[in-house]
């Protein structure tokens, strides 16, 4: 239990980039340092939390847990991964709150969410390495499953699940086929009754992930009614991006903008409550029933490439969210991930470098 604690602390406190970043630093822990999983039995496991709602690296930190230390190991490992981060977020809600009147601190912003996105460009790629190496699938097959499902989600993200359960499917009926295997207002409490309800449908009935949780945030708190700022939500955006830990943190940031310390404690819990529920009562039966069977073994075999590609294509959408398609930013953007690719630069640096170039360029 301690050596479970202290790492996803360590994940909390040091991992940067984003929701796929984070999963990429999961993996490299428990897989390739600890071998607490095998490299099929983490991949299987990120296909499973891609079935539930709500934040996947979260689910994904709390069904390590459980497998690894029970169902307290389950809370222990998603309540560290997450504390880290509420605690930055809540501390640096309150500076910018001090510092509003700064404007020239926006090409810093800028460029740290660029570094966060090159750093989660990279552990796409890691994630999906072991599906080439050994090879599960032909190549070919592959290269489409995982193209299929980036354009897919990229267009649209609403149904990612449901694309990704296609891949599975479609996979068996081919291989059975060819038989073969293998604006602040009072936060009063009904407001803040209000906060939570928004949070926590976001999450739990929201699949893909935090990425994919982020436009339902957006249309509940911007859109809809209208509650804070479209600046506001972006800043929020790039705090979840520049800081450790699960990018839907960003909620506690809305939370803040809100009600302050109150409101960011109530955005929070309504955001990841689902996801403690799910992976430590829920998602445990489903495992054991659905990965021993013969059948769904062949269906995760297909959707293993699928997820990648969804991951792929919520990362994409992200991407043109932050760029918003401006020249300087994608360039930026394109020499982060050249570089993140090329070094075993540490993440932070990544993110530190985007920020001193659009500094230097001046670049909002």
């Amino acid at each position: 239990m301690k050596e479970l604690i202290l790492l996803f602390t360590k994940l909390g406190v040091t991992g940067f980039g984003g929701p796929v970043a984070l999963i990429g630093y999961m993996e490299e822990e428990c897989v390739r340092r600890r071998h607490w999983l095998s490299a099929s039995e983490f991949h299987k496991t990120v296909a499973v939390a891609k079935l539930f709602p709500g934040p996947l690296a979260t689910l994904i930190a709390v069904r390590i847990g459980c497998m690894r230390a029970g169902n307290w190991g389950g809370f222990f490992a998603g309540f560290c991964l997450i504390f880290p981060a509420f605690l930055m977020v809540l501390g640096l809600s309150h500076a910018l709150d001090l510092m509003d009147r700064y404007s020239n601190l926006n090409p810093l912003w800028t460029g740290l969410n660029l570094g966060a996105l090159a750093v989660s460009f990279k552990a796409v790629w890691q994630l999906s390495r072991p599906l080439v190496y050994p090879r599960q699938l032909r190549i070919s097959v592959l290269i489409t499953l995982i193209g299929i499902n980036a354009v897919f989600t990229y267009l649209d993200p609403r149904h990612e699940v449901l694309f990704l359960i296609a891949s599975g499917t479609l996979g068996i009926v081919f291989q059975r086929i060819l038989n073969t295997k293998g604006m602040k207002e009072a936060f009063t409490p009904l407001l803040g009754l209000l906060v939570f309800y928004a949070c926590i449908k976001a999450s739990f009935f929201t699949y893909g992930s935090g990425i994919a949780i982020v436009p339902m945030l957006k249309a509940a708190f911007v859109d809809q009614h209208h509650w804070i700022r479209e600046q506001d939500f972006l800043r929020g955006l790039t705090l979840g991006q520049i800081t450790p830990g699960p990018l839907i943190i960003i909620s506690t940031y809305l939370g803040f903008v809100m009600g302050q310390t109150q409101g960011a404690m109530i955005a929070t819990l309504g955001t990841f409550m689902p996801t403690f529920i799910l992976g430590i009562f829920v998602a445990p039966t489903a495992e054991r029933k659905l990965l021993q069977n013969e059948t769904v073994h062949l269906f995760f075999k297909w959707m293993l490439p699928a997820v990648s590609g969804a991951i792929l294509g919520s990362l994409i959408r992200l991407s043109q969210f932050s760029v918003q398609m401006e020249w300087s930013r994608i360039m930026i953007l394109v020499v982060l991930i050249a570089l993140v690719f090329k070094s075993k630069t540490h993440s932070l640096v990544i993110l530190l470098t985007g920020g001193f170039l659009a500094l230097l360029f001046q670049i909002a």
